[in-house]
C-alpha cells in the first residue's frame, strides 16, 4: 500500500552499502544514522499533524462526510502504522550498520 517507504528502506540500503565500499564505513553509518533520525522526527510530526483526522469527531462536526472522515482516519492510522514499522526496521539497521562499522576498524 504504502510502497514509498519500502523503497526508501531499499535505496537507503543501497547507498549505504556503496558508501561503505567506495568512501568508507563512517560515511555509511552516518547517513544511515541521519536518515533514521529524519524519519523519526517526521512521524512524531506527521502524529501530531494527523491527530485531528484521527478523532474523527472534528471532521463530522467540520461538516465533512462522515464516511469520507472515516476513509481519512484509516488513512492516516495505515500511514502510521507503516511509518512505524519503517522507523523500527531503521533502528534495527542502524545497530547493523554500527556493527558493521565496528568490526571494520
Amino acid at each position: 500500500m504504502l510502497f514509498f517507504f519500502e523503497l526508501g528502506l531499499f535505496v537507503l540500503a543501497m547507498v549505504t552499502l556503496g558508501l561503505g565500499e567506495l568512501v568508507g564505513r563512517g560515511a555509511a553509518l552516518g547517513v544511515w544514522l541521519a536518515c533514521t533520525a529524519i524519519s523519526l522526527l517526521g512521524y512524531v510530526t506527521a502524529r501530531r499533524s494527523l491527530a485531528s483526522m484521527l478523532g474523527g469527531e472534528a471532521s463530522a462536526r467540520a461538516g465533512v462526510d462522515v464516511r469520507q472522515a472515516e476513509l481519512d482516519a484509516r488513512w492516516a492510522r495505515t500511514l502510521l502504522y507503516t511509518w512505524r514499522r519503517t522507523n523500527a526496521l531503521l533502528l534495527l539497521g542502524a545497530v547493523a550498520v554500527s556493527a558493521w562499522y565496528w568490526l571494520g576498524r
